[in-house]
C-alpha cells in the first residue's frame, strides 16, 4: 500500500499488503519513498527516523528540532491512522486490536 504526503515530499510504501499497489515513482516524480512493513513501522526507532523525515518536509539538509519532531510524529500517526482506517488496511496487519489503530509508542514510552 502506498501512502503519499505530496507537502513532505514522501511517500510510504507498506510491503506487508500484496495485493496493493506498491508506490508509483510517476504519480510525484522526485519524491523519497521508504518502503518498510508494518513491524518496523510500529517499531519506536524507526518511527521516531521517519517523523525526522516528515518533519524535514522537502528541505532534505533540515535539522529538525526536538519539538518539530514529536509535533511530526503525532501528525504522521493521526496521518497513518486516517488512511489505514479509510483504506480498511488488513484487518490484522498495520493495526492493532484496540480501536483499529496504528500501535506505536514514542521513545519515552508513552503511547502517541
Amino acid at each position: 500500500m502506498a501512502l503519499y504526503f505530496p507537502e513532505q515530499d514522501l511517500a510510504i510504501d507498506l510491503a506487508d499488503d500484496p495485493e496493493s499497489a506498491p508506490v508509483d515513482p510517476t504519480a510525484f516524480p522526485g519524491m523519497r519513498t521508504v518502503r518498510l512493513s508494518c513491524a518496523q513501522l510500529a517499531d519506536p526507532a524507526t518511527f521516531d527516523e521517519l517523523a525526522r523525515l516528515f518533519a524535514r518536509g522537502r528541505d532534505a539538509l533540515a535539522q529538525p528540532t526536538d519539538h518539530e519532531v514529536i509535533i511530526a510524529r503525532r501528525r504522521l500517526t493521526r496521518l497513518i491512522n486516517d488512511l489505514l482506517h479509510e483504506h480498511d488496511f488488513m484487518a490484522g496487519g498495520c493495526r492493532g486490536p484496540r480501536r483499529g489503530r496504528l500501535r506505536t509508542e514514542a521513545t519515552e514510552g508513552r503511547a502517541l
